[in-house]
Parts: C-alpha cells; sequence; structure tokens
C-alpha cells in the first residue's frame, strides 16, 4: 500500500471519529438542556400551585429536529382548562366564565387571566399580587371608592350601592382579544384554581434528574472514548 493510500485512510478515519464524537457530545448536551428545560418548567409550575387559574405546564418531547437529527423539546400546556370554581366569599376574588377572561396592565402590556384576587390600593385601582391592574369595560383601569364592592355577572361594580365601574369582560379569538361584555359572566367570591398537583410535579422532578443522569453518563462514555481514539491515532500515526 502506498503511503499516499495510507495518507488518504487515516484522513477517512480521522473524519469519521470526529463526526461520531462532535455527535455524541452534542447529544449529552440536548439531554442535559433538556433535563434542565423539564426542571425550570417543573418549578414554575410548584411556584403557582397557589396562583388562581394557572394552568401547568409540561416539557414534551418532539420529532427529530431536521437540521442536526437531535431529539427536540417544547413545553406546552398540559391539559384542558379546569372548569370547576371554587368559593372563597371574598368580594375581591373573580372568576370569568369559560368563555371570557380579564385583562391586567403592567408595564409590559396586558394580560388576559381566567380568574384573579385583588385588592384595592391607595387610589382605588383593583390590583393584583403582581401589581398589575384591573382594566375596566371600554379600556382604562377600574377604579372605585373604599369598601368592599359588589360586583353583577354583567361585571357592574356597586360601592356603597352606587356604580363605579364596569369590569372587562374579554374573548380571545384569531384577531386578538375581543370585548365580550355582552356575553360573559363574572362570579365573585370565586376563583378557578390552580391545576398543579404536587405529586405529578415531584414525578416529572424525578424524571428529569433520570434524564440528567443519562445526558452525565453519555457525556463519560464521550470522554472515555476520546481517550482511546487519541491514543489509537497515535499508534496509527507512528
Amino acid at each position: 500500500m502506498s503511503r499516499l493510500t495510507q495518507a488518504f485512510g487515516h484522513v477517512i478515519f480521522y473524519r469519521g471519529i470526529g463526526d461520531f464524537m462532535a455527535g455524541l457530545a452534542e447529544l449529552a448536551a440536548v439531554m442535559m438542556t433538556s433535563a434542565q428545560q423539564r426542571i425550570d418548567t417543573t418549578a414554575g409550575n410548584i411556584g403557582n400551585v397557589n396562583t388562581p387559574g394557572f394552568r401547568s405546564r409540561r416539557v414534551f418531547a418532539q420529532l427529530l429536529d431536521l437540521r442536526t437529527g437531535l431529539p427536540t423539546g417544547a413545553a406546552r400546556i398540559a391539559g384542558a382548562e379546569s372548569t370547576s370554581l371554587k368559593v372563597t366569599g371574598n368580594p375581591m376574588d373573580l372568576a370569568a366564565d369559560k368563555a371570557s377572561v380579564f385583562q391586567l396592565r403592567d408595564a409590559q402590556g396586558l394580560h388576559a387571566v381566567r380568574s384573579v384576587q385583588l385588592h384595592r390600593d391607595s387610589e382605588g385601582h383593583l390590583v393584583d399580587g403582581q401589581g398589575r391592574l384591573l382594566q375596566a369595560s371600554g379600556g382604562g383601569d377600574v377604579i372605585i371608592g373604599s369598601g368592599d364592592p359588589t360586583i353583577t355577572r354583567s361585571g357592574v361594580v356597586f360601592v356603597d350601592g352606587q356604580p363605579q365601574a364596569r369590569v372587562g369582560l374579554f374573548r380571545a379569538d384569531g384577531d386578538g382579544v375581543l370585548d365580550a361584555n355582552d356575553a360573559g359572566q363574572v362570579m365573585q367570591g370565586q376563583l378557578v384554581p390552580s391545576d398543579v398537583d404536587m405529586a405529578t410535579e415531584m414525578t416529572e422532578l424525578t424524571r428529569a434528574g433520570r434524564y440528567a443522569e443519562t445526558g452525565a453518563k453519555v457525556f463519560q462514555i464521550y470522554d472515555d472514548l476520546l481517550g482511546r481514539a487519541s491514543s489509537m491515532l497515535g499508534s496509527l500515526a507512528r
């Protein structure tokens, strides 16, 4: 065999090993990233266990990425929206019927929620625990006087028997969020409970931990093969 043929064979061999090792390292990195995504998503669910109307998210494995051939994942809503309501008796707890949502405003913009726990700030705004302002029908913030409000199913807010504002009820469609006061209903003193199940979240954390362990083992295999390949290539070069 000529030196040229041997050299060409070595180049092909080196390239094949290099491609394999690069793919192995990338697979390990994807597995570790996916495990971290699962942990972050589960932590977010647990942190919102008491958030009214919160819907848990789950990381679902998808098809292979057509560009890399590696598995991909995405966090999505775990299941159907809850239809049950929890009666609290607190006049500042609100829930909208299933077809409608409230809107809350902050510096980042408007946020749609189906259920919310509110309090009245010093200026009369109805505010949730994150400082977001409840929006009125036709736009603007809901502002009321002191005292416990009574809110009708149509969203009209009465304080001491006097109407002071109307809560905006909205319905989302393909073009955005539309005013839907003529169709929706407000349930005062009720909340849509969070659908987070702690047993399910603990199971997800266990799965994420196992996924991370598998990724770490792939990294170990990568290191071991890299050492062996270096020794083999050194002997071939002699």
